[in-house]
């Protein structure tokens, strides 16, 4: 009878792998940072702090305002599948 052990993972390298790949897709959506809906007071202070420092001709206003459409848009699906898949009971 042929050998086969070779030809399958250990059960340690799929919960490593399954887990690695939990991780990584668990974690934006567990942190939110990326379309963070809170006021963050202290952050918009920074925020305006370096728009003081910064030249406006660095900022391509095309690409700005495309951005934020778009994190309109990726905050309210990211709210939509939060509230999809969360329940408190």
């Amino acid at each position: 009878m042929t050998n086969l052990s070779f030809c399958k993972p250990s059960i340690q390298k799929l919960v490593t792998s399954v887990a690695h790949d939990a991780i990584a897709n668990l974690a934006e959506e567990s942190t939110r940072t990326d379309a963070y809906p809170e006021n963050a007071p202290q952050a918009k202070m920074a925020v305006d702090a370096l728009k003081v420092e910064l030249s406006a001709n660095l900022i391509d206003s095309d690409v700005l305002s495309e951005a934020l459409h778009k994190s309109v848009a990726r905050s309210e699906a990211r709210e939509r599948r939060y509230s999809e898949t969360v329940s408190v009971t």
